[in-house]
Parts: C-alpha cells; sequence; structure tokens
C-alpha cells in the first residue's frame, strides 16, 4: 500500500478551534524494476493515481497529548488539488480518540530538516514496507526527501473484533 498525504492546518466550521486535516491520495510509481531505494528513488519518483484525493482525516488536538479524529471519504474536492475537499459526514466515517504513543507498537521519529522552510502545502509519502509504515517528506519545489518515521503495523487490541 502507497500514499500521499497533504497535511492542512484549518479551523473547525462549528467550533472555530484549529484541527489538522490529512487528505489520502493513492499513490503509484512508475515501473523501476527490482532496484529501487524505498526513500531515495520511490519517494522521488511516485505520483498520484487519481486526480483528487480519496479519504480525509479530521484531527483535533487536546491539551493532554491525545487527540480526537475522525476519517472518512471526501465529498467536493477539486480535481487536480490533492488538499481539498470536506469531510462526507452522509457516508461511513470512523472515529478515533487516540493516544499519541500506543503500547501495543514501535515508533521512530527524525527530525525533518525540510518541514521548517517549506512553503509549499507538506506532503507526506506512506510506504507500508518490510512490516512497518515508513513516513517520507517531500518538497518538490525543493527537491528534497526524507523519511521520518517508521511505525510498526500492529493490530490495534482495542479495536472491535467483528
Amino acid at each position: 500500500m502507497q500514499l500521499i498525504v497533504h497535511v492542512e492546518a484549518q479551523v473547525d466550521a462549528h467550533t472555530g478551534n484549529p484541527l489538522v486535516a490529512l487528505y489520502f491520495s493513492k499513490a503509484v510509481l512508475p515501473d523501476q524494476g527490482d532496484a529501487v531505494d524505498p526513500v531515495k528513488d520511490w519517494g522521488a519518483q511516485v505520483t498520484y493515481a487519481e486526480d483528487v484525493p480519496t479519504r480525509k482525516a479530521v484531527v483535533n488536538l487536546l491539551d493532554n497529548g491525545a487527540y480526537h479524529a475522525q476519517y472518512g471519504p471526501i465529498t467536493n474536492p477539486t480535481s487536480g488539488d490533492h488538499s481539498t475537499g470536506a469531510l462526507d459526514r452522509t457516508e461511513w466515517t470512523l472515529a478515533f480518540h487516540c493516544d499519541p504513543e500506543p503500547r501495543y507498537t514501535k515508533w521512530r521519529y527524525w527530525e525533518s530538516g525540510i518541514t521548517p522552510e517549506q512553503t509549499v502545502v507538506p506532503e507526506f509519502l506512506c510506504l507500508r514496507l518490510r512490516g512497518e509504515w515508513w513516513v517520507i517528506d517531500r518538497d518538490r519545489e525543493r527537491g528534497m526527501i526524507q523519511q521520518v518515521a517508521a511505525m510498526t503495523v500492529a493490530d490495534n487490541p482495542d479495536h472491535p473484533v467483528l
């Protein structure tokens, strides 16, 4: 699975509180053969599979470091702009109350040398690889790319069993 995620600071239309919006777009890699470096080659060449984002997460940060998030499909995205559209609350949505450091998974973070100087919407690439989610920060405008996180793929024991 591979995704491109745009991160936007927004304001809740109902409460006026600040929130973080994450726009998830499907990604595709042009055929590169077998010798592909996940950060340098894949990250530099991965492109959008569709003209609009497919999902959105709306994240409300809480004072104690936890956060509340809603995730689901998008309504009214603008073609060619991968950071537009509202969370479509008439369709299915998932709601999460999250502690940022779950006990059941392992996280590694690296300070981004790219994000502080960015003048465009931050673009993060997410690649599921070797039992982890790799998160790569990419700034196309400046031609820069850097891995910023690796998170172990783990089953959340708090998810309901169906």
